[in-house]
């Protein structure tokens, strides 16, 4: 029996040579960011196998295998957000702490790892990235102008002071100041899991109260038929597209880019009892099915059948709500 294997240089299956060959072969190693487990192993354990038992077949292999290493990817470079002198006004004089009898890295030097691992092992977003990235550099800067160099030097006495510097001498409101903790706070987290603090003085130190949060404003049942009310006695066809249009986004719970990616061929109507929707890439780039109510399901029913046969093609185009994220549309 001929043996075939997938040539990734031709990328299709090729028959082996008959012995000795020679063989080549060559297997991309993993990225060295963190510890070692068990995942990791199976790209060596299948190249040595198939070497051996090349081998057993009478086969000259060479085989070679790379570890890239993770001072060879790079690193965004991130500036140093503004501010720092007004925190150093109002930081303490003193700086508590205790010493470690070891070789130690300045606390700067422990970002870009954190960073690199918080993307590529956490796989937050480049936006959260980007955020973590200068909450960080506020720090190092704030704690370096106070003569805090090292990550093992910081007590929970420096976060306080962070904290209570940005709302004296920023002006920054509560919030604002609970997120940049929650960012150094997932920085010592990373430091402790590396060994190179045994606490974490975020989780230690005390925060300021936040304000409560209101509650969502939200329309009562009689406002709400109200709006539908008003819609549905309009007769013309733009008016019963905006009645529709309204009771698919309140009873469908879809988002407004997933209603416009809607097609017709993903609405399900029969049979009634399972009506649905076929949401295709919708949130987390996944798709999903949406039951469909009875009322919103007579309603569809009516449009497609009627007013949505007569109407002139619309179309949207995307523009930015935002330069850094949301999306909406408009219809032209």
């Amino acid at each position: 029996m001929t043996v075939q294997i997938h040539d990734s240089y031709s990328r299709r299956k090729v028959d082996l040579p008959p012995p000795p060959g020679p063989i080549g072969m060559y297997f991309c190693g993993p990225t060295v960011y963190q510890r070692i487990h068990i995942g990791n192993a199976r790209l060596f354990a299948l190249s040595m196998c198939l070497r051996r038992w090349l081998a057993l077949r009478g086969y000259e292999v060479k085989l070679a295998e790379n570890v890239t290493d993770i001072n060879d990817l790079p690193l965004p470079r991130v500036p140093v957000m503004r501010g720092v002198q007004a925190l150093v006004a109002v930081a303490p004089s003193e700086v508590p702490g205790r010493a470690i009898a070891r070789v130690r890295r300045p606390l700067r030097d422990h970002v870009k790892p954190w960073l690199f691992w918080t993307e590529h092992a956490r796989g937050l977003t480049p936006n959260t990235i980007v955020s973590y990235a200068l909450d960080a550099k506020m720090f190092v800067a704030f704690c370096e102008q106070i003569g805090c160099v090292y990550a093992e030097d910081v007590p929970y006495q420096i976060i306080e002071a962070y904290g209570a510097a940005q709302r004296a001498g920023l002006g920054l409101q509560a919030t604002t100041v609970a997120r940049r903790y929650s960012a150094l706070k997932q920085l010592f987290r990373f430091l402790m899991r590396e060994g190179v603090v045994s606490a974490n003085p975020v989780e230690l130190a005390i925060r300021m109260k936040l304000p409560p949060r209101k509650p969502p404003e939200h329309m009562t049942m009689e406002e709400r038929e109200l709006i539908f009310t008003t819609l549905g006695a309009r007769r013309d066809l733009a008016g019963q597209r905006h009645y529709t249009l309204s009771l698919f986004l309140f009873y469908s719970g879809l988002r407004e880019d997933e209603t416009v990616h809607l097609k017709v061929e993903d609405v399900h109507l029969e049979p009634a009892a399972t009506a649905y929707l076929r949401v295709r890439d919708g949130k987390g780039s996944k798709d999903r099915l949406v039951p469909i109510v009875p009322r919103l399901r007579e309603t569809l029913a009516v449009y497609l059948a009627t007013t949505r046969r007569v109407l002139p093609p619309r179309r949207f185009t995307r523009t930015s709500r935002r330069a850094t994220s949301g999306r909406s549309w408009r219809s032209t």
